[in-house]
């Protein structure tokens, strides 16, 4: 955890309400969805406060909470896809859709991601499997 006590909260914070806030947009359909849908994005909308003034959370470089919620840049979009709802938009999270961009855009994040047709078609099969039982 990173030495700063405001950045130690605010990646407890990642970790425990936004992390939590994403999955059921994955899991439930209709209005439960739009209800998750509005609520993973009151959690990123406080999440995005930290990014006010810089490209990412660490500043101009990768940091701790880059890393926590990292995955999101690559998990979300096709999250999106296969459940077709729109969580981090440019009207609704300018700063989040931003650091997406941004942080896709370093190297070493970019040679890290898993194959966006492999993620896609696990998460779809996820999907079926999940709302089926």
């Amino acid at each position: 955890m990173p030495p700063n006590p405001y950045e130690r909260a605010q990646a407890r914070f990642a970790e425990e309400k936004c992390n939590a806030a994403l999955y059921p947009i994955f899991t439930a359909t209709g209005e439960a969805q739009r209800k998750a849908v509005h609520e993973a994005q009151q959690c990123l909308k406080t999440l995005e406060t930290a990014l006010e003034g810089k490209k990412l959370f660490g500043g101009d470089a990768v940091g701790y909470l880059d890393i926590i919620v990292g995955w999101y840049v690559h998990w979300l979009p096709v999250v999106e896809e296969v459940v077709g709802a729109s969580v981090v938009t440019d009207k609704e999270l300018p700063l989040m859709k931003a650091w997406f961009d941004g942080f896709l855009a370093v190297d070493v994040v970019k040679a890290a991601l898993p194959d966006r047709d492999r993620l896609l078609a696990a998460n779809k099969a996820r999907r079926e499997q999940l709302l089926s039982a």
